[in-house]
């Protein structure tokens, strides 16, 4: 049976929503299955590389609760921005002066 081949505007549909830029990243630090050349402008991924993964990230996302409840100590990654307060820290030109000025 021949395979199947999965062009940039296919990949949506099979689970990956990334763009061409981030797709080409991970594909260059082994994250994603590599292109192929169809022709000399149009590239293609073997369909069931892709499939597969997609399967392992779905596969990944069950084991990662898991080994979070086995390690409560984990590191917790922290998503709120830096609070900056203006003053001598505060790389921004001119806030300094500002904040004294403020006074």
């Amino acid at each position: 049976m021949p395979q199947r081949v999965y062009r940039f505007r296919d990949l949506k549909a099979a689970g990956v929503p990334f763009t061409r830029k981030h797709i080409t990243a991970m594909e260059k630090k082994g994250k994603f299955p590599q292109h192929f050349n169809i022709t000399e402008f149009s590239v293609g991924w073997v369909a069931g590389e892709v499939d597969a993964w997609v399967e392992s990230k779905i596969r990944s996302r069950a084991a990662v609760p898991e080994a979070a409840a086995r390690n409560p100590s984990a590191p917790h990654r922290n998503t709120s921005a830096p609070v900056r307060s203006a003053g001598a820290s505060d790389p921004r030109p001119g806030r300094r002066a500002a904040a004294q000025a403020a006074r």
